[in-house]
């Protein structure tokens, strides 16, 4: 962690700075940072919310950015949730240490634009970015997901500001928003190594059955590039569980040291109290309120 405990801020006082001019949605009730400490460790906390005071200074100008960049008959979808959680991102920059590899970060600002039908979908994006590139933006990445077989489905640039904070814009359609509500939770069960491998493979198959019923939008294979950038074609969940996810085959004796870590690490989280707040991706959510998106990639990261 980069600075001492105490000088970190609370989420409620990041959460109050980021919520002047536009509501903010972090869940309720908002985590304490010594909560976030207790569930994953004071140096994922020290990044998270070192991270989100970072954005504070560009947070209302690149809300003002987005907003007037949208064209007339589209808007901007769930503002409320156009910043990343502390939990969350927390939870993310602990998942990514114990898998030893970075955390992607491109999301902490994020932002969903909404078109009004498939037939506007791609010159809403090509729009978008264009006037966000006049005020200065330049466009880091960018993906679709209109695959057959994927299990979501949706436009994804990344962008930096004049400043080069980056920040995440989605395109969706008021379809392809309504079935990303739909699939959340099942997205949550497909991505849960906990869950019996059919379970999971149920989920990821409903997915891929509601998000096949939506209408491609106009001219989508025509969307290759974005001011230089290529835009990649990405198809998710065809696989429940990439090669370099799978556990390594065990051999009885290292399941059973396994089996002996886990239930000591049990019994020491209780004796030790512990009380809500888990790196567990799903334990927060049976005691706060749903935030209405999968914290986060907002559903894909």
């Amino acid at each position: 962690m980069s600075e001492p405990f105490h000088q970190l801020p609370e989420p409620a006082a990041l959460h109050t700075l980021m919520s002047r001019h536009h509501p903010l949605d972090w869940g309720d009730p908002l985590p304490t940072k010594a909560e976030l400490v207790t569930a994953f460790g004071p140096r994922a906390t020290g990044q998270a919310l070192g991270l989100l005071r970072s954005a504070i200074g560009r947070h209302d100008q690149v809300t003002a950015d987005l907003v007037a960049a949208i064209q007339p008959g589209d808007k901007a979808h769930q503002l409320d949730h156009r910043v990343k959680g502390p939990e969350s991102l927390a939870r993310k920059f602990w998942t990514a240490s114990q898998r030893k590899r970075p955390a992607l970060t491109d999301d902490v600002l994020r932002y969903t634009v909404l078109a009004t039908s498939p037939d506007t979908l791609v010159d809403s994006t090509r729009q978008t970015v264009d006037r966000l590139v006049d005020r200065g933006w330049t466009v880091d990445s960018a993906h679709h997901s209109y695959l057959d077989g994927s299990r979501y489905k949706g436009v994804h640039v990344v962008m930096r500001d004049p400043t080069r904070q980056q920040v995440e814009v989605q395109f969706h359609t008021p379809e392809s928003a309504e079935v990303k509500a739909r699939t959340t939770r099942l997205y949550e069960v497909e991505r849960d190594p906990r869950q019996p491998g059919q379970r999971r493979s149920e989920a990821r198959a409903e997915c891929i059955r509601l998000s096949a019923e939506m209408a491609t939008p106009t001219g989508i294979e025509q969307l290759t590039e974005l001011h230089g950038v290529a835009v990649a074609a990405r198809c998710y969940g065809k696989q429940a569980t990439s090669r370099a996810e799978r556990p390594p085959a065990q051999s009885p004796t290292q399941s059973a040291e396994q089996s002996a870590r886990q239930s000591a690490g049990q019994s020491a989280e209780r004796s030790a109290g512990f009380s809500g707040r888990s790196p567990d991706p799903s334990a927060d959510r049976a005691t706060r309120r749903p935030r209405g998106d999968v914290q986060d990639g907002r559903m894909i990261t």
